[in-house]
């Protein structure tokens, strides 16, 4: 497979030619499956389930026969408040419940770097140089936008926190920001373009087995078959996500678990 290859734009939106995706990232085709019910089960997990209606026994009144059983030609009846009745409660009418679906950590690496191939296959991924502002001015995050040529829904991908390109993004209609590290598989989909710092790349670390490409993709299907899974987190951390380039340990210090 031919390397792909994503357009480069300067901080400024100006164009300086084409970037090569890494292949240990953007060459592998995923799982089309897995991203369909990673992408199910995190909108399912959103639902609040607090949705209820009034069965007859909830429905206040009717406690009384509304007329004897026979003598009156009318239908036999128990209750006003019975499901056939104006007014009355509701057969089988949604209840309280949860949505929420376990994903475990490997469908959800796996989803997204399926997603991220899918973009970058479909021209839908673009890469910046370092976003700076020295004032955090709409303005000009809007004419970083319009010379790259970039509209509808915008996902920016940023690998550390900046409160004036964040202000400056902030009022802009259809962009959304987010932190490397919170990105899932969803939120790539749903958006129509895709674009992250070259920081990204240039700053994975050289040394150490999370950092080496080969062993990555050694261990790649291991870690799908729900094996070495903390060993590959650890490696689609420190090559993925910039703010994961941390030592793992320290993500899962006090025994909690690292929520991607």
């Amino acid at each position: 497979m031919s390397i792909l290859q994503a357009p480069l734009f300067s901080a400024t939106g100006e164009s300086k030619g084409q970037f090569d995706l890494p292949e240990s990232i953007f060459a592998m085709a995923g799982s089309r499956r897995v991203l369909q019910e990673v992408i199910v089960g995190l909108q399912a997990n959103q639902r609040s389930g607090t949705s209820m209606t009034k069965t007859r026994g909830l429905v206040s009144g009717g406690g009384r026969k509304p007329w004897k059983q026979k003598g009156t030609g009318n239908a036999r009846s128990g209750s006003i408040r019975s499901p056939l009745w104006r007014k009355g409660g509701i057969i089988f009418g949604p209840q309280p419940r949860s949505y929420r679906t376990e994903l475990d950590q490997s469908r959800r690496l796996l989803a997204l770097q399926t997603a991220l191939f899918e973009k970058a296959k479909a021209a839908e991924l673009g890469v910046f140089e370092a976003l700076q502002f020295e004032q955090a001015k709409t303005q000009e995050a809007r004419k970083v936008l319009d010379k790259a040529g970039l509209t509808g829904k915008i996902l920016l991908v940023t690998d550390h926190k900046d409160a004036n390109v964040s202000r400056a993004f902030g009022n802009i209609k259809n962009v959304q920001m987010v932190d490397a590290a919170q990105l899932n598989a969803w939120q790539l989909m749903a958006s129509k373009k895709f674009c992250l710092q070259r920081l990204r790349w240039t700053s994975c670390p050289s040394d150490g087995p999370r950092a080496n490409h080969e062993f990555f993709l050694k261990h790649y299907s291991e870690a799908v078959d729900h094996r070495a899974r903390d060993e590959f987190e650890g490696l689609v951390e420190s090559i993925c996500f910039p703010r994961c380039f941390r030592s793992h340990e320290n993500r899962h210090q006090n025994g909690r678990r690292a929520v991607v």
